[in-house]
């Protein structure tokens, strides 16, 4: 599997799985391949719509303070079979330049 299919295949995920909760603008934040456990480390961040009433469900308010209304989502695809087998909250360094 390429880069492009595995970014492809995170954002599906994502969206997919949130898709009754209103998120907009799914994009690539960060790429990494894990050479040891052969999967794609893709993190993929997303925005709420206003007034959405998943939008406080799953940005609390420190993290809604720190980053907006955008979350991040690290998805690990594995290289052979092409399938998701994970994805955890990934908080970003609001300290780094973007």
């Amino acid at each position: 599997m390429d880069k492009l299919e595995a970014v492809q295949t995170a954002k599906h995920y994502i969206t997919d799985l949130y898709s009754g909760e209103g998120i907009t603008k799914p994009r690539l934040e960060e790429l990494n391949y894990d050479r040891l456990n052969r999967c794609w480390l893709i993190t993929i961040g997303f925005a709420y719509r206003e007034g959405d009433e998943g939008a406080t469900e799953l940005t609390p308010n420190l993290a809604r303070a720190v980053y907006g209304d955008r979350v991040y989502k690290l998805v690990r695809v594995n290289d052979g079979s092409g399938q998701v087998i994970g994805m955890t909250d990934r908080m970003l360094d609001p300290s780094l330049p973007s």
